[in-house]
């Protein structure tokens, strides 16, 4: 069996309450979503699928030189399930695992996602969460067959309760896996934590 990770990474948001598309917000002179997509490039996983939605034109044109799948979530008011569901249909069955990753959590580190996948092939059947003093974050490596149930309705957290006996929580020393980036303040927070982390 390959012991490969697909990654899914989720860009099908409105932004509401950044009120723009906050995947080409800037970074250290990057695109966000630029980051998300260097980093798991780093970290080995074999292939990436970003998930757009609304700001599709904007997204492709940041993500146009690196090499991702781009594929369109078209339901209207969609949610992070409906997306997860547009990036399975279009996946093929190749990998054991899925690595869902957030378009707004851009600090996660090359490191982390390596640790997840080293426990992925450890444990193929199970659920690896990372966490940072005592919080669940993201990214998420689900069983690809277990991921599959999202099919049949239903959402990440209900795959997760469902499974708890298969849940695996990995600690990380990275804050970066719940730093999310919904509005301008967090934006200006991942900004200065950003600085702060490659002066130290």
């Amino acid at each position: 069996m390959s012991d490969r990770v697909t990654a899914i990474l989720l860009a099908g948001g409105e932004s509401r309450r950044m009120g723009f598309c906050k995947q080409t917000l800037v970074i250290a002179g990057k695109p966000v979503i630029v980051h998300c997509v260097e980093a798991l490039t780093q970290a080995g996983v074999s292939r990436i699928m970003v998930v757009v939605g609304k700001y599709e034109d904007a997204i492709r044109q940041a993500l146009r030189n690196l090499e991702v799948d781009v594929v369109k979530n078209d339901l209207p008011n969609a949610d992070m399930a409906d997306s997860v569901r547009v990036g399975l249909a279009t996946m093929g069955a190749s990998s054991t695992g899925v690595m869902i990753c957030l378009s707004d959590h851009p600090l996660v580190k090359p490191g982390t996602m390596k640790i997840l996948m080293e426990t992925h092939r450890v444990f193929p059947e199970s659920i690896i969460i990372p966490i940072y003093q005592e919080r669940n974050g993201h990214p998420v490596i689900f069983p690809t067959e277990r991921l599959k149930h999202i099919h049949h309705g239903g959402t990440l957290r209900d795959i997760i309760q469902t499974h708890q006996r298969r849940v695996i929580r990995i600690p990380v020393d990275d804050p970066g896996v719940f730093m999310d980036m919904d509005t301008p303040d967090d934006y200006q927070l991942i900004l200065n934590f950003h600085s702060e982390r490659m002066e130290s």
